[in-house]
């Protein structure tokens, strides 16, 4: 057996059952962003949402897609989603870093609602997260597969792209801003700031469009949503957030 196939072994071992993600748990994991998660974004981002009108009458299933620049990316999205798309949103977490003990697979399956998806997106993780949409549930992923390490937006994968054009879901494109300041790759200690959300407008994949094609249209809907215009820079720059 190769490395890579006692790792994707590994991997299925400590995956939480699906039913976490649903019922019971489903209500324990509300609680805790509640009462836990969504206040410690609240402190530490205070985020302002632009383009919400783009959320109104959403239901599912969508691909909601968005520029990964640190940590706190899943908690700070899945504060600003309406709770109607929130409740049913699963969201793809890399394998080799979530699941990598059973400790942490659980905990972030039952606070944060997670499913394992490879990086390199092998067959079986994107199966299931096609069986997400199919059921009518939103699945939340970060096409570049890995965090920024310099605020600025890396290359994508296609595993969004693919699992849009597969099952027909739009793609949501969300594009964050400020955030890298707050907690960047390797930092542990946040440091507060006004963080923006800015939604775009859904992307449907076209008749014979192809996931290389679908994946450029994303990342430049993305591009444009998440790096400020330098006009934009000049009239409000993002200002660190007052202590109270």
């Amino acid at each position: 057996m190769t490395t890579q196939a006692r790792a994707r072994s590994f991997h299925r071992c400590i995956t939480p059952r699906p039913g976490w993600r649903r019922g019971a748990y489903q209500g324990t994991r509300a609680m805790l962003q509640r009462v836990v998660v969504f206040p410690a974004v609240n402190a530490t981002c205070r985020p302002r949402v632009f383009g919400a009108s783009e959320l109104e009458g959403l239901a599912g299933p969508l691909v909601i897609v968005a520029n990964h620049v640190s940590h706190l990316d899943c908690p700070l999205l899945l504060r600003v989603l309406p709770a109607r798309l929130r409740r049913r949103t699963t969201v793809a977490a890399a394998a080799d870093y979530f699941y990598r003990t059973r400790l942490r697979a659980a905990a972030v399956t039952l606070v944060l609602g997670t499913m394992p998806l490879e990086r390199t997106g092998n067959a079986a993780g994107l199966e299931s997260c096609a069986g997400v949409l199919a059921s009518g549930g939103s699945l939340l992923i970060f096409p570049e597969g890995t965090r920024s390490r310099d605020g600025h937006l890396g290359s994508f994968k296609r595993g969004a792209a693919c699992l849009s054009i597969s099952t027909g879901a739009p793609v949501l494109p969300v594009g964050i801003r400020g955030l890298h300041g707050v907690l960047p790759a390797g930092a542990w200690v946040p440091h507060p700031q006004r963080v923006e959300v800015h939604m775009g407008s859904l992307l449907w994949p076209l008749p014979g469009e192809d996931a290389t094609t679908l994946t450029v249209r994303i990342a430049a809907a993305i591009r444009q949503l998440s790096e400020p215009t330098p006009m934009e820079q000049a009239i409000e720059p993002l200002q660190p957030a007052r202590a109270h």
